[in-house]
């Protein structure tokens, strides 16, 4: 059974037996398979969080498909709703029927309309914001405090405000490599037995072929 602490709040959400949810947390609308861990003060919102993938505290994300083994750290936001520029007003009334405005059948923007989509093994780095309908690809690292407002490249490293691509996190025989391995399609045990066996090596080419031969 998911472990939910002191204060968390679940609704309409399908949890995996071995989520866990931090203090004073809301998961509403989601899917969270498993192992994955949710620190306290997030919400989540509309969205589906792969197995061994993690938050930390204060973490906001909406309408958001993130992948396997991902690392978010704290005050991280992905997705959020946002304001419209091109009308009369950017106030939230164009989306928020609570305003009394507009009914919620007649709101004239669609609150999540576009899933922001992060890929297997991202790391999201504290303070980060992802904007709505981004894809974020496999691998890719995004540092602390960036604003991420475009899509990117397998095993980039982006990072400023507007994050821009640093350089990669291998090179691109590795890169190759690491998708004809197609590790994340694979069972979890089998990507566990995979990062056992590298124990935190460096990756080469000799190492890629060891993991050829273990899966």
């Amino acid at each position: 059974m998911a472990r939910i602490f002191e204060g968390a709040r679940v609704t309409d959400s399908t949890l995996a037996e071995t989520v866990t949810i931090g203090d004073r947390s809301i998961v509403t609308g989601s899917e969270l398979l498993d192992a994955v861990r949710i620190q306290r003060d997030n919400y989540i919102q509309a969205s589906r969080i792969g197995s061994f993938s993690y938050t930390g505290q204060s973490t906001r994300i909406f309408a958001a498909r993130i992948g396997r083994f991902c690392s978010l750290s704290w005050n991280v936001s992905v997705g959020p709703s946002e304001h419209r520029m091109d009308s009369l007003t950017t106030h939230a009334l164009n989306h928020d029927h609570s305003w009394g405005v507009f009914t919620e059948e007649a709101l004239p923007v669609t609150k999540f309309a576009g899933e922001t989509v992060i890929g297997h093994d991202v790391w999201i780095g504290c303070g980060a914001f992802v904007k709505k309908g981004v894809h974020v690809a496999e691998g890719c690292v995004i540092g602390a405090n960036s604003v991420l407002g475009r899509d990117t490249e397998p095993y980039g490293i982006y990072a400023g405000s507007p994050a821009r691509l640093i350089r990669f996190r291998h090179p691109p025989e590795i890169i190759a490599a690491l998708a004809g391995l197609n590790l994340y399609d694979r069972p979890d045990d089998t990507v566990l037995a995979a990062m056992r066996h590298v124990a935190g090596r460096p990756l080469d080419m000799a190492l890629i072929q060891e993991l050829h031969r273990l899966l």
